[in-house]
Order: structure tokens, then sequence, then C-alpha cells
């Protein structure tokens, strides 16, 4: 279900159980259960090659209840609904396997270009050390819109960016208001 935009009653306007059900129940319906939240996942391990920022596909839902991600195409989206517009509060959180050499980055971007948010950090402090990077803003999108979790590594070889039960590679949305 969208939310739909109100109508703007004149005078001697019928209220009517159709124009009631659009406009007043749909939509509180739509604000106080089905706004647009998403939460999906990678259920193994990637393998992520050194110097290159580059796209986490998921391929897991915890919960999508505005059809915002889908697991068979563009499976790295999040993705805004029709009606959906507004500000969202995302994030999305990664661990890379333990290295202590190089960097590693985790960014959100919009649309595939526009960085809306960003972390780097130094690698491992330890050999046994995994580097887990946890990246959360707000943005206001339109329709169609799309965030996607990217992530970089620099140790010099493939690194593993680790499914982790419950929390990597994870991206979120949720809508907060219009």
């Amino acid at each position: 279900m969208a939310f739909n935009t109100p109508a703007t009653a004149v005078a001697l306007t019928a209220l009517t159980a159709g124009w009631l059900n659009t406009y007043v129940r749909d939509n509180i319906a739509w604000m106080a259960t089905d706004s647009p939240a998403v939460r999906a996942y990678n259920n193994a391990n990637l393998a992520w090659g050194t110097g290159v920022d580059t796209v986490v596909t998921l391929n897991s839902e915890r919960f999508d209840n505005a059809a915002m991600h889908s697991t068979s195409s563009n499976t790295s989206r999040g993705t805004v609904p029709a009606g959906g517009a507004g500000k969202y509060l995302f994030g999305s959180l990664v661990e890379f396997a333990a290295n202590v050499t190089g960097g590693r980055g985790c960014h959100i971007k919009m649309n595939g270009t526009t960085y809306i948010a960003k972390s780097v950090v130094q690698g491992s402090t330890g050999a046994g050390d995994t580097t887990s990077m946890t990246v959360t803003s707000s943005y206001a999108l339109i329709a169609a819109d799309y965030v996607e979790m990217w992530a970089y590594q620099s140790s010099g070889g493939f690194l593993n960016i680790n499914s982790a039960s419950a929390y990597s590679p994870e991206l979120w949305a949720y809508w907060l208001r219009t």
C-alpha cells in the first residue's frame, strides 16, 4: 500500500466511505504499520578485492514490508517505493576478516554515485582482530531513489567480509516522515 497524497476538500464536499478509506484510514495504516522499512543481509562470506570501492550484494532479508529490496535483481539496493518519499534513517554494518595491513571502509551511496555516509579506518590492531564498521545517517529521498552499502579494503590481497549472524554484512532503511 502506498501513501495517498491527501485530497483538498472544498465546501460541501461529501465525505464518502471511499474518500475516508483512501485519505484517512489507508494513510494512517501506512504511517503506523506499513511505512517503508527494510533490513537486508548476505548470508555468506564475501571475498573482497583490495584497493577498489565495491558495492555489497545482499541475498537475504530480515524484513521488507514495502518491496524495497529484491533478492533476485539489484540485490544491493534499498529502493524508496512509490508514495514513500521522505526522510529516511539508514545504515550498514560490515565485518572484515582479521588482517593488520591497510585500511577498511564502509560507505552508503545514493543512486550508485553520491556518498551520503562514509567511514574509513585503519586495519585490525591485532592478528586475530576483525574490523567491524557501522555507518548510519539520515537523508531525504524520493520515490525510486536507492541506497547501497559499499565496502573497501587495502590489505594488498583478498580479504573476506565475514557473514556474521544478525549483523554482517547488513543494510537497513526506515522511513521517518515526509
